[in-house]
């Protein structure tokens, strides 16, 4: 199962906004599919949820406070798993 660290009310600069990954779940699955994914910044100030994936490890030292956002860096991913990588967010955001 992949596995990521996570900071509350936290962000790193230079993510790339994923406009059509709203949901929480979608966010993290793309990142963890995309091989270049290292981090991902899931932002709840909006009507929907904004996905943020990050490709450059450096960035993820150039963090800031960002209220009700979660900086999520992948820890580990399933390598060498059949099928999608599944997990609840839910249970990421405890």
């Amino acid at each position: 199962m992949p596995s990521f660290s996570r900071v509350n009310n936290t962000q790193a600069l230079g993510g790339e906004a994923q406009g059509t990954l709203t949901d929480p779940t979608a966010c993290m699955e793309g990142c963890i599919q995309n091989a270049d994914c290292v981090a991902v910044d899931l932002d709840f100030n909006q009507n929907a949820v904004l996905c943020w994936f990050h490709f450059n490890r450096a960035n993820l030292d150039n963090t800031q406070p960002a209220t009700n956002t979660y900086h999520f860096v992948v820890q580990e991913r399933c390598e060498g798993g059949e099928g999608e990588a599944k997990f609840s967010v839910d249970l990421l955001l405890l």
